[in-house]
């Protein structure tokens, strides 16, 4: 592994004392688990758009003509009140 220094408020120091100290794991056990479950976790956060990592272009196609059926398309009827 490589070092890595960090530098902690007090506060937030004792909180990573006290769930080391909870969960019988070292403090830097605690904080590697905790950061790769963040990453594990926005690794993941929209798997649709990972489809179109290899065409680009086509990702903007779609784009623009949702964008423009969105401009031409009547999603709401007018009430007879005008509204």
């Amino acid at each position: 592994m490589s070092p890595c220094n960090l530098q902690l408020t007090d506060r937030t120091y004792r909180a990573l004392r006290q769930a080391a100290a909870r969960s019988q794991k070292t403090e830097d056990q605690v904080l590697l688990d905790a950061l790769q479950d963040y990453l594990a976790k926005t690794a993941v956060a929209n798997p649709l758009l990972g489809l179109f990592a290899d065409d680009p272009a086509l990702l903007d196609a779609v784009t623009e003509a949702t964008l423009l059926d969105r401009e031409q398309s009547q999603f709401r009827l007018e009430d007879e009140a005008g509204g």
